[in-house]
């Protein structure tokens, strides 16, 4: 009996081993996962402090140069402001095609003598001051340009790219100053004057009735004109029209038609009649022309 006995323990004994083995077996397995996530935790850890001190650098970089970058509360103007102009200087720009007339700088200074007394008339005795010269003498520079009249008329913004020119051609603008630009060039659309940024564009034989003529309106055009690069006329204004003009009165220098049907420009221009929408108008919310440095007593 005890024989048979000892039998059974040992086939049970036996019947165990395979299922000890396989807990065994179980158990290396489970450590080696434990061993190889252990070394990838340390390895992780590891590259992780060879990084930690540059990562930080740059985290710290970007936050100051954000902080500096910041907008502040009252941003300073890249470009100088109309409101900064009072000087304007009297230009004739020559195309590189085009021969230079000394008799063109008279007829010029006759334009912008007609110019300034209508200012004067308009305006109780205030002109715009001039960069150079007096009321009597203007003074005109003539800038050479570097392009070729073909050049400019191939442009959208005739007045644009003629202020590129003439920067391109050595021509500098002080933060105070603005120009009005005489140029004897004929754009294929009919206009006598355009403006971009601080240039006032007149092209004189444009309206006139030969290609050699200054149109005896180039005075008036360079009023216009001058007035567009000092803010007038604003979106703000009671009787704004499109691209910086009024709509309400004919006679306003400002005036342009607001369609077909709109009564055409009269033939005797002023200065804002009523001094309702950009001169005189008593207004701080909107730009009052006649607040601006440029004037000056006749």
């Amino acid at each position: 009996m005890p024989d048979s006995v000892g039998d059974d323990n040992d086939s049970v004994a036996d019947d165990k081993d395979p299922f000890d083995a396989q807990l065994l077996q179980r158990a290396f397995r489970r450590d080696g996962r434990r061993n190889r996530r252990r070394k990838r935790i340390r390895k992780t850890k590891t590259v992780s402090r060879q990084f930690a001190i540059p990562i930080v650098f740059v985290v710290v970089v970007i936050a100051v140069a954000g902080w500096q970058l910041r907008p502040s509360a009252k941003p300073s103007p890249v470009i100088p402001t109309i409101t900064d102009v009072n000087k304007i200087r009297i230009v004739e720009a020559v195309p590189s095609d085009k021969a230079q007339e000394p008799s063109r700088a008279k007829e010029i200074r006759a334009k912008i003598g007609a110019m300034q007394l209508w200012f004067s008339n308009e305006t109780a005795g205030k002109v715009l001051r001039l960069a150079a010269g007096s009321s009597k003498s203007v003074k005109v520079e003539r800038i050479v340009l570097s392009v070729a009249t073909s050049s400019l008329l191939n442009q959208p913004n005739l007045a644009l790219d003629l202020q590129q020119a003439l920067f391109q051609s050595g021509f500098v603008l002080a933060p105070d100053e603005a120009a009005i630009v005489f140029t004897q060039i004929q754009p294929s659309e009919p206009i006598c004057g355009q403006s971009a940024g601080r240039i006032a564009a007149v092209f004189p034989t444009a309206c006139s009735q030969t290609s050699n003529e200054f149109s005896s309106n180039a005075a008036l055009i360079a009023a216009h004109e001058m007035l567009h690069v000092l803010g007038a006329v604003e979106g703000c204004a009671p009787h704004a029209g499109r691209n910086g003009h009024v709509t309400d009165n004919p006679s306003d220098i400002m005036y342009e038609p607001l369609n077909a049907s709109s009564p055409r420009r009269a033939a005797v221009q002023h200065l804002d009649p009523g001094h309702d929408d950009y001169y005189g108008t008593g207004r701080s919310n909107c730009i009052d022309v006649k607040r601006l440095p440029v004037w000056v007593n006749a």
